[in-house]
């Protein structure tokens, strides 16, 4: 049987940071920091193992794939609420709770309502807007839970 010849040695292969920037194309610098941002260790001669090089380099690819897909998802998502009516425009729900509460305060104010009691409607309407803030901020922490 014959021995099939290869250039690769039979001991894994390590690449310093010129030599893997030059085989992939691209600048040492960047090749540094995708290495540091996937969290590759070098060994004791600061080379790199060819997993660690291939991960940082096509890892961005990845991970922007991996983004656009939970994005397209959450869109997904938030487009069926809508269709079911799940979802609020909150600049539409609050001007429809401003003019409801500019005619409620003009029945208030003609009333024979004492002044405090007046007051104290009109405080009580006023607070609406402040608790569909309340409610849209309580939403978005349980969204950002889920993530």
């Amino acid at each position: 049987m014959s021995r099939v010849q290869t250039n690769i040695p039979s001991e894994p292969l390590r690449w310093s940071v010129i030599r893997a920037a030059e085989e992939f194309g691209l600048d040492q610098v960047t090749l540094r920091k995708r290495l540091v941002k996937s969290e590759s260790v070098p060994d004791d001669t600061g080379c790199y193992g060819t997993l660690q090089i291939i991960s940082a380099v096509f890892d961005d690819s990845k991970t922007l794939r991996d983004l656009e897909v939970k994005e397209r998802t959450e869109n997904y998502r938030l487009k069926n609420e809508a269709i079911k009516g799940n979802l609020l425009d909150k600049g539409s729900m609050l001007a429809g709770l401003e003019i409801s509460y500019q005619s409620v305060k003009n029945i208030v104010m003609g009333s024979l309502l004492s002044e405090k009691d007046k007051k104290d409607i009109l405080d009580n309407l006023a607070r609406c807007p402040l608790i569909l803030d309340e409610v849209s901020r309580k939403q978005a922490l349980e969204i950002s839970k889920k993530e």
